[in-house]
C-alpha cells in the first residue's frame, strides 16, 4: 500500500470505466491494500456508484462502511438520494443491492438527529425568508392547500419539539 499508488487510484478507476472485462480483476486487486488506504477517496468511491463500473467499488464500500461506519457517514448521506433515484441503479440488481446494504450499515439515528441539529442552527433567517416567499408564491397561485401542508411542514420541522 504505497501512498503514490493510493494518489494513482481515481486514474486506474477512469481507465477501468469502459473495460468491462477487467472489473473483476479490479475489484480483486482492490481488496489487497489496507482498507485505511481508501477512505481518503471515499466521496469518489460512493459517487461510482452512478456508473455501470461501480459494481467495481461496491463490495469496498461495503467493507470500509463495517470498518469505519463513521468516515462514510457523511459522504454517503450526500450521495444517497441522488443514487437511489438513478433510473440505472434501479435495472442493476448488483448496485442496488449495495447500495440498500450500505445504507443498512450506515444507518445511524443519533447522527441524523445531530445533523437535523445543525440544519436547524444554519441561518434560521434565511430559511425562514425562503419558506414565506414560498408560501406567499402559492397564495399568489391561489393553491392555499399547498401552502397549508407547507406550514404543517414548518411547523413541524421548526415549532415542535423533536425527541432525542
Amino acid at each position: 500500500g504505497s501512498t503514490d499508488a493510493r494518489d494513482r487510484l481515481p486514474s486506474i478507476l477512469g481507465l477501468a470505466r469502459d473495460q468491462p472485462s477487467l472489473w473483476q480483476t479490479l475489484q480483486e486487486q482492490l481488496d489487497k491494500p489496507p482498507k485505511w488506504m481508501y477512505l481518503g477517496w471515499a466521496s469518489q468511491l460512493i459517487a461510482m456508484l452512478n456508473d455501470p463500473h461501480g459494481v467495481c467499488v461496491a463490495p469496498l464500500l461495503i467493507q470500509l462502511a463495517r470498518i469505519y461506519p463513521r468516515a462514510l457517514y457523511f459522504p454517503f448521506q450526500v450521495s444517497k438520494g441522488g443514487l437511489f433515484e438513478n433510473a440505472e441503479i434501479k435495472d442493476d440488481p448488483e448496485r442496488m443491492r449495495a447500495l440498500k446494504e450500505l445504507s443498512t450499515i450506515l444507518e445511524n439515528p443519533a447522527m441524523q438527529l445531530l445533523i437535523t441539529g445543525f440544519n436547524d442552527l444554519t441561518n434560521p433567517e434565511l430559511r425562514l425568508g425562503d419558506w414565506a416567499k414560498d408560501v406567499m408564491d402559492q397564495l399568489k397561485m391561489n393553491e392555499h392547500g399547498k401552502a397549508v401542508e407547507m406550514y404543517k411542514e414548518f411547523r413541524e420541522m421548526v415549532l415542535l419539539p423533536r425527541a432525542p
